[in-house]
């Protein structure tokens, strides 16, 4: 399959990989490190909601991607939108509800204790702190958005279906995330769906699923029925607030003996789960706010201690909870006489339930990207006057090694200062192998050096005159003016890159 780009590049997609009941993703020829998602019947809107989000991403951060984010659209040959190009995720990552069960999650993460899942906890939070600090929000925050790697950092994903609000300077625009997991949605959510979701919304979802990370994958407002009647679902439950952990049931619901007590866990952050089930429950504005429960994890797993068993366990409780901890499972006893037979007796030992030691050797797991997450990023708001963005040091040192280099090897003043502010740009856009190879054809049709220069000083402006064309009259001109800018910039750089190396 082919299909372009916004600037009418070529890419030619491979097979499917996956398949959902409104889009496939494929790999990318020559790109391994990207996906496409290609959509059967794409949704009124989508297009404008993801021009935004290309030029307005919340994680700029090199390294392992937290946020699966839009990187380009992409077209079919008739110039309609089919789909964007995200990053792919790799290294053995799964999904989170297969680390939320302690059998499943012993044969694909062994490693991954208790501490583990803190940083996992941790690193969800950060991300979700990340995206609220830009004003976009999940809405169906679930187990199967969100990816784990062996090493405790996470990715969310599907991101396409999060809720965006485009503001310009005299218009909003929002695109909502119209469904939700009900065992995720808050109790003023419960059996009716919003126009539009807000962070506090997001911080119950977060919560049930840090739960469920530390509590061995059981939901938070699950329980042992005490009163009469058939025991109510889990989102009847939500509605009326009954957290059996701080006795909000009214005394209906109590705790499950075969479950980790919850005196097991950190001190700060039981409370803060207390905070949001029980008072959050009349007031959503007091639930914890993802920053919290990422500053709240990161203590807890600093409190946390190893036992003989190579169990971890929080500093304030006397003795390990996981060497205490007993599940009985009911058998039907032979009958009078009888004994059981080998095959009985094999699964009977599969049923009893086994803790899985960590060895002691192992590696701390990663922080992820930013830490600490301290709003490093801006509003998605388009102002009047735009500024140029803060230049990190990084580039600004490698910018500097590149124009001594030129002078160095004989390059004119007027050369040096090009190659200089194209390692500038090169270091504030993607990398972008296209033009790379654009590039590397232009070296090897015996172009001279003249004219790589001047194809490296013209890229950026060039693409900027064929936006401006294109979109003059389109509400998010600029947005889209910044995206063509940083491509034709990053061609410039990689022309002046090459040029370095070949005439160096």
């Amino acid at each position: 399959m082919i299909v372009h780009s916004l600037a009418r590049q070529r890419i030619a997609l491979g097979e499917p990989i996956a398949r959902g009941g409104e889009a496939t993703v494929h790999e990318v020829v020559g790109a391994r490190e990207t996906l496409a998602k290609i959509y059967s019947t794409p949704r009124e809107g989508y297009d404008r909601k993801l021009i935004w989000m290309v030029a307005n991403p919340p994680d700029l951060h090199h390294g392992h991607p937290s946020i699966a984010w839009p990187q380009e659209l992409l077209y079919n040959a008739q110039g309609h939108f089919a789909g964007y190009l995200m990053p792919r995720i790799s290294g053995g990552a799964v999904k989170l509800l297969e680390v939320f069960n302690p059998r499943v999650r012993a044969k694909v993460m062994p490693k991954f204790n208790w501490r583990y899942l803190h940083r996992a906890a941790r690193n969800l939070s950060a991300a979700l702190a990340a995206l609220h600090a830009c004003d976009y929000v999940v809405g169906d925050l679930n187990e199967s958005n969100i990816l784990v790697m062996p090493t405790a950092l996470v990715t969310l994903i599907d991101t396409d279906s999060f809720q965006v609000r485009a503001v310009t300077q005299n218009h909003v625009e929002l695109y909502p995330c119209p469904v939700a997991r009900l065992e995720y949605t808050p109790p003023e959510l419960q059996g009716h769906a919003p126009s539009e979701r807000r962070p506090e919304h997001d911080n119950f979802g977060l919560a049930v699923l840090i739960f469920q990370l530390l509590m061995d994958g059981s939901h938070p407002f699950r329980g042992r029925w005490l009163a009469s009647g058939e025991p109510p679902s889990i989102e009847e439950r939500i509605r009326n607030g009954w957290f059996p952990y701080a006795n909000a049931s009214g005394g209906r619901i109590a705790e499950l003996p075969s479950m980790l007590p919850f005196s097991a866990l950190d001190p700060q952050v039981a409370t803060l789960f207390t905070r949001c089930f029980v008072a959050g429950h009349r007031d959503p504005s007091v639930r914890p706010a993802a920053g919290e429960w990422r500053d709240a994890l990161d203590a807890a797993e600093k409190n946390l201690q190893e036992c003989a068993q190579h169990h971890m366990y929080a500093k304030h409780l006397s003795a390990c909870p996981w060497c205490g901890l007993r599940r009985e499972t009911v058998r039907v006893a032979p009958a009078p006489g009888r004994t059981k037979t080998p095959r009985e007796e094999r699964r009977a030992r599969r049923a009893r339930p086994r803790m899985y030691p960590v060895p002691t050797f192992q590696r701390p797991p990663p922080f992820a990207a930013p830490f600490p997450a301290a709003q490093p990023f801006s509003v998605p708001t388009v102002p009047r006057n735009f500024t140029l963005p803060r230049v990190p040091r990084a580039t600004i040192n490698n910018a500097l090694a590149v124009g001594s280099g030129s002078l160095r090897y004989g390059f004119t003043v007027v050369a040096t200062l090009g190659n200089v502010l194209s390692a500038i740009a090169r270091g504030m856009a993607a990398p972008n192998w296209r033009a790379w190879w654009r590039a590397s054809v232009l070296v090897l049709s015996g172009a001279t050096a003249g004219t790589l220069l001047w194809a490296a000083l013209g890229a950026g402006s060039g693409a900027l005159i064929g936006a401006l064309a294109a979109v003059w009259d389109h509400v998010l001109v600029l947005n889209v003016l910044l995206a063509h800018a940083r491509e034709g910039a990053l061609y410039g750089a990689s022309v002046a890159v090459i040029l370095g190396l070949v005439f160096g």
